[in-house]
């Protein structure tokens, strides 16, 4: 869960930086907009304010508090369902 999050907003992150560099490389009429190449790029200055600013908004306690839910209940069922552990098997294993 904690990964999944993490994945998505680096995804997001990455979405937004390559939106910013192809519509920077689509206001240049000289540039040949061939996306990852250095000589099919625009080789115009880039102001610093132009360029996003990504912010963090991954919270360490809401999501470690939901890591943990999961974690437990993962507990949970392997106890339950173990056979060392299972109550319902020996059930079975006298009832026959």
């Amino acid at each position: 869960m904690l990964i999944t999050l993490i994945r998505r907003e680096l995804l997001d992150n990455l979405m937004i930086f390559r939106e910013f560099i192809i519509d920077t490389n689509r206001a240049d009429p000289d540039s040949l907009h061939i996306i990852g190449t250095y000589e099919g790029m625009s080789k115009n200055p880039i102001s610093p304010e132009s360029i996003p600013t990504f912010e963090d908004t991954l919270s360490l306690s809401r999501d470690f508090n939901t890591a943990v839910i999961d974690l437990l209940l993962l507990r949970y069922f392997s106890l339950f369902f173990s056979p060392e552990h299972s109550w319902h098997l020996y059930a079975l294993k006298f009832s026959v």
